[in-house]
């Protein structure tokens, strides 16, 4: 796993967690993972699949120059190489070693970028009130319910005072949605991915663990597949 100092520099080695993970057999290779965040192989086909998560973050959270952005999930950095550019520094998580190792070579020419693994302990190398927004797309659908809300639970944490909460994730109400749970399984089309079903959401569920986490301003966007979650911290 990679650190990049918002000073800039070369990526040095943060930790390295024993423990085998599922992330790092979808991120086999720089073609696994990009495949795997985003089913795209081509480096301007997997560019050109952040525009709309870019677009909704900008709108919805309002990502401005001077903000200390964090991404729940981050990959490969998909979302964050064009999101570093629009902020005051962009910090992304994962809990695979292997996809860090790509998004650090992905990111490497960013100055204001730095990335760490998570182990079992939620956010806990983070400490309170780090950042101004916090963001978790295309992730929530691979967790659990309790995996959510000590995420949701977690962000208000490290969020400061009127931080920003982002969530998107498949929403079952919507007919895509469905259609993806009906369905069930499906075995990915790159070589050696395991089968792989969405694990969908309700507005109500992302509603709820935002409200008892301690947010405020709490709303519900809907772009099919997806449900966006938006919310601040008092």
């Amino acid at each position: 796993m990679h650190f990049v100092h918002p000073a800039g520099g070369t990526p040095v080695i943060l930790s390295v967690s024993n423990t085998v993970l599922f992330g790092n057999t979808l991120a086999s290779s720089p073609q696994a993972a990009a495949w795997a965040v985003s089913g795209r192989l081509e480096e301007g086909d997997l560019r050109r699949s952040a525009e709309p998560a870019i677009r909704n973050l900008v709108q919805l959270a309002g990502i401005a120059d001077q903000d200390d952005v964090f991404e729940i999930g981050c990959g490969i950095g998909r979302i964050g190489l064009e999101l570093a550019p629009r902020c005051h520094s962009w910090t992304g998580s994962d809990i695979s070693k292997n996809m860090l190792i790509y998004g650090g070579e992905r990111l490497s020419h960013l100055g204001n970028v730095r990335l760490q693994q998570l182990h079992n302990d939620g956010l806990a190398e983070f400490p309170d009130r780090s950042f101004d927004v916090v963001y978790c797309t295309n992730t929530l659908a691979h967790l659990d319910e309790i995996e959510r809300w000590l995420y949701v639970k977690e962000a208000f944490r490290v969020l400061r005072t009127s931080g920003r909460l982002f969530i998107d994730t498949v929403d079952i109400e919507s007919d895509q949605g469905w259609a993806a749970f009906v369905r069930g399984p499906t075995v990915d089309s790159e070589p050696g991915q395991p089968p792989y079903s969405p694990r969908a959401s309700t507005a109500a569920e992302l509603e709820n663990y935002a409200n008892r986490a301690g947010f405020v301003q709490v709303s519900v966007h809907r772009q099919p597949p997806l449900v966006i979650l938006t919310a601040r911290k008092p």
